[in-house]
């Protein structure tokens, strides 16, 4: 078999926390290892592992030198990304799960957004939910555009964790992932990377996230959960998202017709759900006169913006959601 020789500072560092994967691990490692993009090293941090996933990382290693192997007691997924980070010597810092699946186009699209706009910390993209099996079972679709994400972070973690790549030197400068918010080590540091640059993504297709009942996300579900919601409380509370005008959520739309045709009523109703969700929460947070005033000009703004306000203000009601506790805004 032909030995792969990785550079000796590539462009890319993919760091990959590993423990107790073997029954999907060679599948991660070949689809990143089939990349079109080559210029990278694998970092495989094998956070003691229990089952075979060492015997696969040193499988793989023997012919691509550029998958290093670096084993640790187990000490969670925090301090071996934070140690698989400290020693990357790439550029950029890829992410990525030993029970996912990368798309082999996932580093070139990922290398050209940030090496083309250098205002951007990190990059992600459209990803797959997969199940078991390796079965299709959705598509989250991730709008190209900071403005959508930066908003979408007022309520929901945004983007798939394995499916990103940042700049590694804007982290160490923030600090790394931080071991006081439970499984939700990502969105904490993405709330943190929001206010220093940009966050785009690629527009296509990037990454397959597998629903996994023995995963860290399955194990710790009410857990991430509570601590997703006081994230968004806490960004609510540093600040308020914009309140967008008609003209604003007009041009919005047709930014997205003219730049991605064959995708703009797809990233149409997302944004324009996000804003009328924003409305809403503004009357959570205190602040209903922005939620009045967003609703009105989405309500405004065409056909499928009043439709969405209508749909999602009587859902709203029906569920009691105004008459919930606010938090001070």
């Amino acid at each position: 078999m032909k030995i792969i020789k990785n550079t000796e500072k590539p462009k890319i560092s993919v760091i990959m926390p590993i423990y107790n994967c073997d029954k999907y691990l060679e599948e991660a490692l070949v689809s990143i290892i089939i990349q079109t993009y080559k210029d990278f090293e694998v970092i495989a941090i094998n956070d003691g592992s229990t089952d075979s996933s060492l015997e696969i990382l040193e499988k793989y290693a023997k012919f691509d030198n550029r998958i290093k192997i670096i084993s640790q007691k187990n000490s969670g997924i925090v301090n071996a990304l934070n140690n698989g980070i400290k020693i990357a010597k790439g550029e950029y810092i890829a992410r990525m799960d030993g029970d996912d699946v990368s798309f082999s186009n996932r580093f070139a699209d990922q290398v050209k957004v940030l090496d083309k706009n250098l205002e951007a910390v990190l990059v992600a993209g459209d990803f797959e939910i997969i199940n078991e099996k390796s079965e299709y079972i959705y598509r989250e679709v991730v709008v190209p555009d900071d403005d959508f994400i930066q908003r979408a972070f007022y309520l929901r973690n945004a983007i798939a964790h394995g499916s990103v790549m940042f700049r590694k030197s804007i982290v160490e400068k923030i600090g790394l992932y931080s071991s006081t918010c439970g499984p939700t080590e990502d969105m904490e540091l993405w709330m943190r990377l929001t206010k220093v640059g940009k966050f785009l993504a690629t527009g296509t297709s990037v990454y397959k996230w597998r629903v996994n009942q023995n995963g860290i996300t399955s194990n710790n579900n009410l857990e991430s959960i509570c601590h997703a919601i006081r994230h968004i409380e806490t960004r609510w509370k540093d600040n308020k998202p914009e309140i967008l005008s008609r003209k604003d959520i007009i041009n919005k739309i047709k930014e997205y017709d003219l730049l991605y045709k064959d995708k703009s009523k797809c990233y149409e109703n997302l944004f324009l759900s996000d804003i009328c969700q924003v409305a809403i929460k503004h009357f959570k947070y205190g602040k209903k006169s922005d939620g009045i005033k967003q609703a009105i000009s989405l309500f405004f703004s065409g056909k499928n913006g009043s439709r969405i306000v209508l749909g999602r203000i009587k859902y709203a009601i029906k569920n009691n959601y105004f008459k919930r506790n606010k938090i001070n805004g």
